[in-house]
């Protein structure tokens, strides 16, 4: 299929855990087919997946102390025995997709304090932070400090795991899940003593939210994006380093996003407000919003769209309003929802054509052939020098065309548009007989020429029934 010219850039986060929990989802590449066919097929050419948050989700960390997530039995197969990140990479490499490690700096247990603990919570009591109670009262908290240097590297080598081992294309910071952890963190005594060495300022007479004493707790999560950085960039490949906060809150005690967007540190920003219905809905962007944040940013900015809760016309709302601003780009925020509830016609609307018209290359037709065809919407099939269509058919079903003898060579051209609800996609697979009657195959792919646009032609997915099984 082609994109419209300029099209939307659509992101999609994947938790491959969720699709366990919430999802009659298949496991292993079949599954995993399913998804990246189902996104790609509807526009979405960017998918981060969920590597570490509290616990190893959709991978296989080779880091010591690293712990992998351990479903219970009703919450379906266990994660350790596929590499749902390796399969996505290969796989959406094929579909012309990039593939991101997202990556949750952090969290070391996620949703409740009682479950998905890492181990580096559980076992080093010794690394943990302290908490601001009252004047002079601290508290201890239950995840580890990034003021030790030894914390700092074990995430560094999370991040470096992943990028050394999967050729992904980047790597998604993600800040909004945080273990609890807010303002009243950082208050470790060496930490407090090092801030006042530096500034002169005791932090027992600030408040928690003052801005110089935020911005000295978030330099020791800093110098983990700047190491993250100069993997990057010493790396064979091309990569993104993306950071995702909370557009209110730029600058807390665990992140800078200013300051790392102004020293270079991110390529690019996505930014999210959870709305009035609870967590999981759209919040919509506050006026003048994109204007404000890209004269701070300098950036490339993605808007967040949650999808778990609030109809469809509201997710479509918040999306278009976020791009009416000038945003450059959608999260759809995630994909268990985002398919699941039958939102994936989004992205599709915002990206795909409408209808295409495609030509192959010259085939021999002196003895005729036979193809299957596919499409997601209404088409109809017609042969270079013949006036009239050869044969037509609805979307969404497979049909079998007898292609009829024909002197010389020539090209088949289809014509095909969208439905209301369909993924993107024509495809066209069988064989021609030439004049010695051997069989020529027919197969689209990128090289058929695009009639209806300037726009080049992407592989959006693999039907994956007869005869176009998945590969």
């Amino acid at each position: 299929w082609a994109m419209k010219p300029n099209a939307v850039r659509n992101d999609v986060p994947i938790s491959i855990t969720d699709w366990y929990l919430w999802s009659n989802f298949t496991y292993g590449k079949s599954g995993a087919r399913y998804i990246l066919n189902t996104l790609a097929a509807n526009g979405v050419r960017n998918i981060w997946v969920r590597t570490i948050g509290g616990v190893a989700h959709g991978y296989r960390p080779q880091v010591d102390g690293a712990t992998q997530w351990q479903p219970n039995g009703a919450q379906g197969e266990d994660v350790r025995n596929y590499d749902f990140l390796q399969d996505a990479v290969e796989y959406g490499h094929k579909l012309g997709m990039k593939v991101y490690g997202w990556f949750i700096p952090l969290e070391e247990y996620h949703g409740n304090q009682n479950w998905d603990r890492s181990f580096i919570t559980d076992n080093r009591a010794d690394l943990w932070d302290q908490v601001y109670s009252s004047q002079y009262v601290v508290t201890k908290g239950d995840c580890p400090s990034f003021y030790y240097s030894e914390y700092r590297d074990y995430k560094i080598s999370l991040i470096n795991d992943i990028i050394k081992r999967y050729d992904i294309d980047g790597v998604v910071l993600d800040f909004e899940r945080c273990s609890f952890r807010n303002n009243k963190w950082g208050y470790l005594q060496q930490m407090r003593q090092a801030f006042q060495n530096e500034t002169g300022i005791n932090p027992w007479s600030i408040s928690t939210e003052n801005t110089e004493w935020l911005a000295f707790r978030a330099r020791y999560v800093g110098e983990v994006v700047e190491t993250v950085r100069r993997i990057i960039d010493g790396s064979a490949r091309a990569m993104d380093l993306i950071a995702w906060y909370p557009w209110e809150t730029p600058l807390t005690a665990h992140y800078d996003i200013m300051k790392w967007s102004q020293e270079g540190l991110l390529d690019t920003i996505g930014v999210y407000k959870h709305g009035t219905e609870g967590w999981g809905s759209p919040g919509y962007p506050t006026e003048g919003l994109y204007s404000t944040l890209s004269s701070q940013l300098n950036k490339p900015i993605l808007f967040g769209v949650y999808t778990a809760v609030t109809g469809e016309a509201n997710v479509q709302s918040c999306a278009d309003s976020a791009l009416s601003q000038g945003f450059n780009g959608i999260v759809w925020f995630e994909a268990t929802p985002l398919i699941g509830r039958g939102y994936q016609d989004l992205p599709r609307n915002l990206s795909a054509r409408g209808s295409l018209v495609i030509r192959s290359c010259n085939f021999d037709l002196t003895n005729g052939g036979e193809i299957f065809v596919i499409s997601a919407g209404s088409w109809a099939l017609g042969i270079d020098n013949l006036q009239q269509p050869i044969a037509a058919g609805a979307g969404g079903l497979v049909s079998k065309v007898v292609l009829p003898p024909l002197s010389g060579s020539h090209s088949l051209i289809i014509s095909t548009s969208l439905d209301a609800t369909c993924p993107a996609g024509v495809a066209i697979q069988g064989y021609t007989l030439n004049g010695e009657n051997q069989r020529i195959i027919i197969k689209t792919d990128t090289n058929w020429t695009n009639l209806s646009s300037s726009e080049p032609l992407l592989r959006f997915g693999q039907p994956g029934i007869y005869p176009f099984l998945g590969e």
